[in-house]
């Protein structure tokens, strides 16, 4: 905010200077516009707008005080302040100075205190005043500033345009019926990098305020918005022969220095065609294009609607998406994730070697495989969509495998755990229930009832998973606690087999040597 500039009028230059040095200039933020003796210099200096505050004589030559209080009030109104200061006390001069709308009136010699409190008074009025402009002018701008970047966000979104002049209407704007050109900025944060959404704002806030005062010089409107993806536009308004697009490489680059600094972004551009209001749309809809293709042109670029010519129609055929399809389904049957992962690889390798240039090539058969897998599991629909959301926002297709490969094949792991767990529960309920019951008697079929399985499938099942039938396992079981109770104790051969689940005796003589290799006598002989 600006120092009130003071000017001091007096015929007599010493009272003059005295009336200098009373002045408290840096507690009141004021500062000296000069001294003059009389009104018609100090009219020149006034007319030219170089003081704020007039402390002035009354009785002085070529122009009294009067009149160069009532001039200056003709030509600036009531922006220009007036202290009189007078060594009269006749009514007459007052009356006449107030009528104009005089501050105060100090009677000679001038009182140190009350000359500036009348000073601070006028400094403390005008600080007030220019921060009620100041926060009128602010809450305007902010306004100003929401009904464009809602207008902006009304064109993105491919609203149902009225008449430019309803248009205009409805969001307080100046827009010209001339020439549109849509822009579109794609700010793309390195995967390996955590999201720093605080940061972004403020690299998007820049990228906009860069642009902006770029604009400001080639074009007569402009309107931007940008998304939480970290997607920017800029609509353009201009004259024909205007040369917005001509001046893009220098912003870009400029952009890219700014971005590139901090080392964790890709920046993109893409814009489309010129167009007139009614069809301001279709550029939007070249721009989104173009940064859709960045993960087929790449990024670091202006992609323009030229560059988008060489695109194909052609995505995959559908007897290679049959067989991408039956190989997905093989890997998540069979729950290996390396097998899921070296199919990923190779089809995307296969699409760039086509040179398909055609982004939803890429895209559309990563969210194929998204649907591949997750038909076969139980995943939400919410889950899904956010990863197929994540594959939207991939700048390149090493990233975009590196997502499928990483997320995809974690998901089949999962699966493979699980299934190994609920697999590994009934075998672990089986052994605790042998640990619990060798002494009597145990079947397959008993076992198998208890846990509600098939008892064919429960064979096979505990097989499986611990490499003996379930008969064999029994038996180890109890010949390892006969084992125990034949070192520990003096039992008989009848009670200890009994003890282990055997009614006959020499059959546990019989089972103790096949699993031991000796006969339990000579093992009780031996290790006792």
């Amino acid at each position: 905010m600006k120092n009130l500039r003071v000017l001091i009028v007096d015929d007599e230059s010493r009272i003059a200077q005295l009336i200098s040095k009373l002045i408290h200039w840096k507690e009141n933020g004021l500062v000296p516009a000069g001294i003059y003796l009389d009104g018609q210099q100090a009219y020149e200096q006034i007319s030219s707008g170089n003081a704020d505050i007039v402390i002035t004589d009354i009785r002085m030559p070529v122009m009294d005080g009067l009149e160069l209080i009532r001039r200056s009030h003709e030509l600036h109104q009531n922006s220009v302040h007036f202290i009189v200061i007078s060594g009269y006390r006749e009514f007459e001069y007052a009356h006449t100075a107030l009528k104009y709308g005089v501050e105060d009136y100090l009677l000679k010699p001038v009182n140190e205190n009350e000359l500036n409190a009348t000073l601070k008074r006028l400094s403390t009025a005008y600080s007030t005043e220019q921060e009620r402009i100041k926060k009128a002018e602010n809450d305007e701008q902010v306004k100003k500033e929401l009904l464009s970047q809602r207008a902006a966000a009304f064109l993105v979104q491919k609203g149902t345009l009225s008449s430019l002049a309803d248009f205009n209407r409805e969001y307080s704007l100046c827009l010209e019926d001339t020439f549109y050109l849509a822009l579109s900025l794609r700010l793309d944060r390195h995967t390996a990098v955590e999201t720093d959404a605080t940061q972004d704002r403020f690299i998007i806030q820049n990228i906009i305020r860069i642009m902006t005062e770029k604009f400001s010089a080639v074009v007569k409107n402009q309107l931007h918005t940008s998304t939480d993806a970290g997607t920017i536009y800029f609509i353009l308004n201009y004259k024909t022969g205007s040369c917005a697009e001509s001046v893009l490489p220098d912003i870009f680059n400029e952009l890219k220095e700014y971005v590139y600094a901090f080392s964790q972004y890709e920046l993109t551009l893409a814009f489309g065609g010129e167009e007139q209001f009614a069809d301001v749309t279709r550029s939007i809809c070249k721009a989104e294009e173009g940064i859709h293709e960045r993960i087929v042109f790449g990024t670091g670029k202006i992609i323009s609607p030229h560059d988008l010519e060489i695109k194909h129609d052609a995505l995959l055929e559908e007897d290679i998406l049959d067989t991408i399809r039956l190989k997905t389904a093989n890997a998540v049957q069979s729950l290996s994730s390396p097998q899921l992962s070296r199919l990923i690889e190779t089809v995307f390798s296969g699409i760039k070697e086509k040179k398909l240039y055609n982004a939803d090539a890429y895209y559309e058969t990563a969210c194929m495989f998204v649907r591949f897998v997750y038909d076969q599991m139980s995943v939400s629909s919410r889950e899904e969509q956010q990863l197929n959301d994540e594959i939207h926002s991939c700048y390149s297709v090493a990233d975009l495998s590196l997502l499928l490969r990483t997320r995809l094949c974690a998901k089949l792991d999962e699966l493979r755990v699980q299934k190994q767990s609920q697999a590994e529960r009934p075998i672990r309920f089986a052994r605790e229930y042998v640990e619990t019951h060798y002494a009597e008697k145990i079947t397959l079929e008993n076992v198998a009832g208890i846990l509600k399985l098939n008892s064919s499938y429960f064979s096979t099942l505990f097989k499986k998973e611990t490499g003996s039938n379930f008969l064999e396992y029994i038996t180890e079981v109890r010949i390892e606690k006969a084992k125990n109770l034949l070192i520990s104790t003096n039992d008989t051969m009848a009670g200890i087999a009994e003890k282990v689940g055997y009614t006959d005796a020499r059959y546990f003589s019989q089972c103790f040597e096949k699993v031991a290799g000796l006969k339990p006598s000579v093992y009780r002989r031996l290790y006792s």
